[in-house]
This record gives structure tokens, C-alpha cells and sequence, in this order.
């Protein structure tokens, strides 16, 4: 028997994968999520941290009218940072637009914003607002999401030791 991983935002799937020869705990992962879900959680203090370089490359710089209307708001004037509220949803853990699932064979990590998945996705038109990926996982994060599922599966062991 094998199990499917795969983690898809709005369509853009970041990780696909199937483990095969998978025993009984790969019908009961919810031990394995709250690792998980740390690790996106860190994941995303570095993206937003570094305005998407640490995975994207970094994300496109803001229009000039968007740093006016910033400035002249006295807000915030990173990338992706005006009201710190996108940043909050996905970083910690008691703000009321994190959306958390945990289930025995679903995980959903997500933000509850209307306008994150135009953020992650970016516009129809390619401009409005352009495709900042906030979730993006780097290399080394599919590998370590991969041993973490392979090691739950393998050993029972939820925690790296």
C-alpha cells in the first residue's frame, strides 16, 4: 500500500509525492502534523522575513504608487507587510486567520485572508496584484517534509531526535 503526499495552494503544488510500503501508521498521520506544521510556520518567517528570497528568488518589488500610498498611510513599507496581518495568518499559531486542519490523513495549512491565494497565484492579468508565492518551498524543505512522512511511517517516531 502506498501514501500519497501532496501539498497543493490554490492549485500550485509544491510537493507530490508517494511512499510506497507504507505500514498502519500511514493511515493516522495527525502525530506527524504539529511537526509539520512548525516547520511551515518557520518556513514562512523566512520567506516573509526576506520578502521572498529565502525560496522565490524574492518577490517583485511594489509599484511606486504602492510605496506612496504606503508611505503617505504610514504603513508598513516591506513587501507584503502593510497591516502585518498575511504575515500574522501564516506565522503564529493563535492568530485567528491561520487555517489549521489536522486530520488522520489531511493537513491544511492555509490563511484565511481573501487575498492570499492572489498573492500566491498573482492576478489573471499578470499585474494586478503580481504573483508573490508566499508559500514556496525550497529544496531542502520538500526533502525534510519527505524524511519527516518517511520516518513517522517507518519508525512511529513524530520528532526528529
Amino acid at each position: 500500500m502506498g501514501l500519497q503526499v501532496s501539498f497543493d495552494f490554490y492549485g500550485d503544488v509544491q510537493v507530490n509525492r508517494e511512499i510506497l510500503r507504507v505500514g498502519e501508521r500511514g493511515h493516522n498521520l495527525v502525530p506527524l502534523w504539529d511537526e509539520i506544521h512548525e516547520s511551515l510556520m518557520e518556513l514562512e518567517e523566512k520567506q516573509f522575513g526576506t520578502q521572498g528570497r529565502h525560496a522565490s528568488g524574492g518577490w517583485r518589488p511594489l509599484a511606486e504608487s504602492t510605496v506612496l500610498r504606503k508611505a503617505s498611510a504610514g504603513l508598513d513599507p516591506r513587501i507584503l507587510h502593510a497591516t502585518l496581518a498575511l504575515r500574522k495568518s501564516l506565522t503564529v499559531r493563535s492568530d485567528p486567520n491561520m487555517l489549521i486542519i489536522m486530520e488522520s490523513d489531511f493537513f491544511q495549512f492555509s490563511s484565511k485572508l481573501g487575498y492570499f491565494p492572489f498573492h500566491q497565484l498573482g492576478s489573471r492579468d499578470g499585474e494586478h496584484p503580481p504573483q508573490r508565492r508566499v508559500i514556496e518551498f525550497t529544496k531542502t524543505a520538500r526533502a525534510n517534509v519527505m524524511k519527516s512522512v518517511q520516518r513517522y511511517v517507518t519508525t512511529g517516531e513524530a520528532r526528529k531526535p
